[in-house]
């Protein structure tokens, strides 16, 4: 007969316990749950001879709600309801140490952190800490500087911030860029963004790394560096326009195919709206400066629309502009009304949400003050107070609805029209 191996049950107090009593006396639901779960429980008290509880320990059902309290009347503890764990929470906790004693050494262990808490403990409080694993959960790291944080890709934790990059830790900020912490990549494309368009060389190079690191970022998942994504690259669209100093530079058309290529891939990857609605920008400049395919057309209307079914108002207020003018496409009213009507709605809803918004009060001014031949927006009053600036809003979104329903008026008209001409046909 095989000898059976005595092995104590771990508390959460530090006791090791080797007897029943000794159990009750030190009774901590989520240890016992968890020596439940993967069967050490019933196979310690046969190794102390509680073989009756053992046998009721093993019939116990798993998924009965109140498995809790039934453990522990089986064990002789007492069950306080405020103390209760969820087995699927003592689980997945099971899960996670099963993973990380696979990962890390037991030396390793006491520079864990699985949380922002135990980061802020071993960088403060242990003073001689020079390396912290991070596992499962989400954290701001600390001076990268002075520790070195070793990410555990199979706990996928993520990491929400980091230092600013600067000339004396780009090192180890490209380190974890290319380990895929994406708030490195972004604070990488943040160092190196010259923040308006280049007047030299050295600051042309410097658009081209921000750019390339802001798309990292993007495809690591950072989705708030999609915005300053795509502002650097509309300033690689709009090359042309830099000054003479670009004649002596011979990659200006790698510079525009990268930046497309890489819009094309956040527009689709992503979908991200403004992506979608920059590239639709980008074929209609095509086709408006005349020397364009029908690929073009194509794309133009693509991007357009995919952007407005996200409810991009800029996007709806092009394919307007499309449609109306007959931009690559056989001219249609109605359809330029229908897209008209829509970005206003967008646009009226966007400045009611958010009064500052100033991207959509300045085109819906814009627009009526372009479209809206019998609409006057009343802009005497000062601004500067928060009265005026509110008695603005006001005028404005009351000439917006006076807009919308002449808007709405000739589309019915324009439909009417079409009509009137098909029965005639």
């Amino acid at each position: 007969m095989a000898r059976k191996i005595r092995f104590p049950l771990k508390m959460k107090n530090g006791a090791e316990v080797r007897t029943l009593e000794e159990l009750r006396n030190n009774f901590d639901l989520e240890s016992v749950l968890g020596y439940f779960m993967d069967g050490k429980l019933a196979t310690w008290l046969r190794n102390y001879f509680y073989d009756d509880i053992a046998d009721r320990i093993d019939a116990l059902d798993k998924n009965t709600p109140d498995i809790s309290k039934q453990l522990c009347e089986v064990l002789g503890a007492e069950y306080a309801e405020n103390e209760d764990v969820a087995l699927d929470e003592v689980k997945a906790k099971h899960e996670r140490e099963k993973i990380l004693k696979q990962l890390l050494t037991e030396e390793q262990m006491k520079c864990l952190a699985t949380n922002q808490e135990d980061l802020e403990n071993l960088y403060y409080d242990e003073g001689n800490v020079d390396t912290i694993f991070l596992a499962f959960g989400e954290f701001e790291l600390l001076g990268i500087d002075n520790v070195n944080y070793i990410i555990l890709k199979e706990t996928n934790p993520k990491i929400i911030d980091i230092d600013s990059a600067d000339d004396d830790n780009l090192e180890l900020m490209m380190k974890y860029a290319n380990q895929g912490i994406a708030v490195a990549s972004s604070a990488l494309g943040d160092y190196y963004n010259p923040l308006s368009d280049p007047t030299s060389i050295d600051e042309v190079q410097q658009l081209l790394r921000a750019t390339k690191w802001y798309a990292k970022a993007v495809e690591q998942g950072n989705i708030d560096a999609q915005s300053v994504l795509n502002s650097t690259i509309d300033m690689l669209i709009r090359v042309d326009e830099w000054g003479d100093f670009i004649q002596n530079i011979s990659y200006v058309n790698d510079m525009k195919n990268l930046a497309i290529g890489t819009l094309q891939f956040v527009a689709a990857e992503t979908g991200d709206s403004e992506a979608q609605y920059m590239l639709g920008e980008y074929y209609k400049n095509i086709i408006s400066n005349g020397d364009y395919s029908q690929d073009d057309i194509t794309l133009a209307l693509e991007w357009y629309t995919k952007s407005a079914e996200q409810d991009n108002a800029f996007a709806k207020l092009s394919l307007g502009e499309m449609y109306s003018l007959g931009i690559g496409v056989e001219e249609d009213d109605i359809k330029g009304l229908v897209w008209y009507r829509k970005a206003v709605e967008n646009l009226i809803k966007a400045v009611e949400n958010d009064n500052s918004d100033i991207a959509a009060i300045n085109c819906l001014l814009a627009f009526i003050r372009e479209t809206g031949d019998d609409v006057v927006v009343d802009v005497s009053e000062s601004t500067n107070t928060e009265e005026g600036y509110t008695n603005y809003i006001v005028k404005l979104l009351s000439a917006a609805k006076e807009l919308l329903v002449l808007l709405k008026t000739a589309e019915e008209e324009a439909a009417k029209e079409m009509k009137n001409n098909s029965d005639l046909l």
